[in-house]
């Protein structure tokens, strides 16, 4: 176990030169934007407020309703004045959208987790990281002008298919360039 920990850290050496090609700057963009993205959903409040003022009275009462993260609104209680008794009945905001924020969060904490490990092997392990085939092609997509043409990673021969035997026969038949004079001759 101490072996592959000691070669792991043996090819961990730190460089910032990444950052300055698009996909190091992009990657580290990512990072800072999944931050903001968790953290302003996770600290987020809110409040619902109403003036009630009953035709009787003169009186103006103030009405508020606090949420937050979890946006569970239907949980949310808030009292309201009845005008003919003056009593206090409880209500409920309208509505659960806690399963969008949740889900809208845990995108942001699996975005930080992955630019934050890809962040690592771009600054950290860059020596490793050009010398090897294995990363580039996990990392990238398939096609990349980056990496060698390959059949199994290249998509050349999806959009530039070999010419079928008859087919090329059949355009020899239509020469660009007429082997006859033009049977139109001018004055």
């Amino acid at each position: 176990m101490e072996a592959v920990a000691q070669k792991v850290m043996s090819g961990f050496s730190l460089d910032a030169g990444p950052l300055k090609e698009p996909l190091g700057f992009i990657r580290a963009l990512e990072w800072i934007f999944s931050i903001f993205a968790f953290a302003t959903a996770g600290v987020y409040s809110g409040r619902s407020s109403s003036i009630v003022q009953c035709p009787s009275e003169t009186k103006v009462i103030n009405i508020n309703a606090s949420f937050a993260y979890p946006f569970r609104l239907n949980m949310v209680e808030y009292k309201v004045p009845t005008c003919n008794n003056g009593t206090l009945v409880s209500q409920y905001l309208i509505g659960d959208y806690s399963s969008s924020a949740e889900f809208f969060v845990s995108v942001g904490v699996f975005a930080f987790l992955y630019c934050s490990a890809t962040l690592v092997l771009y600054l950290g392990f860059q020596n490793v990281y050009r010398q090897t085939s294995r990363g580039p092609i996990v990392v990238s997509v398939p096609g990349d002008p980056r990496l060698p043409p390959s059949p199994s990673t290249s998509l050349y021969p999806l959009f530039n298919p070999p010419l079928s035997p008859l087919l090329s026969s059949s355009l020899s038949l239509f020469p660009l360039a007429p082997s006859s004079p033009p049977l139109i001759r001018p004055p």
